[in-house]
Parts: structure tokens; sequence; C-alpha cells
């Protein structure tokens, strides 16, 4: 098998903000993370939050094409969220194709409710790991690389 990307780097979070008016109804405590973007370039960027309240951590990818050159961010929100709680978050810098794969299978993974054309049906993802013998024998999964920052912050 074979998985070819290549590195790509991300700017430093800058400063976190806590939030209690986030969520649905605007009562959830939450933060958001601000980072500057760099200037005349295309980026993707990968935010993964992880919190005890979760069994998995709760991903968000996002380009910079409503932030190019400014500050960009990424929230975090849980009803379950508490005063005291840890979070961990990483900000990845990731390659277009990778963006791409990441954002179906989070929309897979969400049932589909976050488009805008109505629930996406299940399917195998393929990613970028090939097989060098058998080209119909592919694997599921992303060989993926890149540079991260990553922040510990607990709720105020």
């Amino acid at each position: 098998y074979e998985g070819i990307e290549t590195l790509i780097p991300v700017n430093k979070m800058e400063d976190i903000e806590q939030r209690d008016d986030l969520g649905i109804n605007r009562d959830e405590y939450g933060i958001k993370v601000n980072f500057k973007d760099p200037i005349n370039q295309k980026n993707y960027y990968l935010f993964s939050f992880e919190t005890a309240n979760r069994k998995f951590p709760d991903y968000e990818v996002f380009d910079d094409q409503f932030f190019e050159g400014n500050i960009g961010f990424g929230v975090f929100s849980d009803a379950k969220s508490k005063v005291g709680d840890h979070i961990k978050i990483k900000l990845r810098g990731v390659s277009q194709r990778y963006f791409n794969y990441m954002k179906i299978l989070i929309g897979t993974a969400d049932g589909g409710q976050d488009g805008p054309f109505g629930p996406i049906p299940s399917s195998n993802i393929r990613g970028n790991i090939i097989n060098k013998t058998v080209n119909a024998n592919y694997c599921l999964g992303y060989f993926s690389l890149s540079e991260a920052d990553e922040l510990n912050y607990i709720l105020k």
C-alpha cells in the first residue's frame, strides 16, 4: 500500500475566548479559538476538540475563504460542558485533498444533517491509500501529514 501527502504548516493559535452563549439555544459553555491566517495563499484547516464528556474528539474542517489573511477561528460547545472541564484543542494545517476527505467523512458521521441538500447516503469513502499490486483492493482511510498546534484549556 502507498499513500502520498505533503506536509502542511499551520500558524499557532493566538487566544481563546470563553463563551456562555453558544449552541442552538445560546445557553452552552464553549470556546472560540483564534489564529492568524497567512496572507495570499489558500489554506485548509482541521480543528479537533477533546473533552471527558465525549467518547471521540469533535472535528471541524474549513478553509480560509471568508477570512483570507485575517484572524480565523474555530468554535466548540457542548450542552454537557461546565466550569472546570478540560478541553484539549488541536489546530492542523491540511491539504485540500484531506480537507475534502474529512468534510465528507464528518458529514457522513453526522448523518448528513449539516448538508444543504439533505442527508448524505452511507458509502465507502476512499482516501489516498492505494494498493500498488491490485488497485481494486483498496483500503479505507487516509494517510495524512500535517503540522499541528496544541493547547489545553480549562473552562472557568
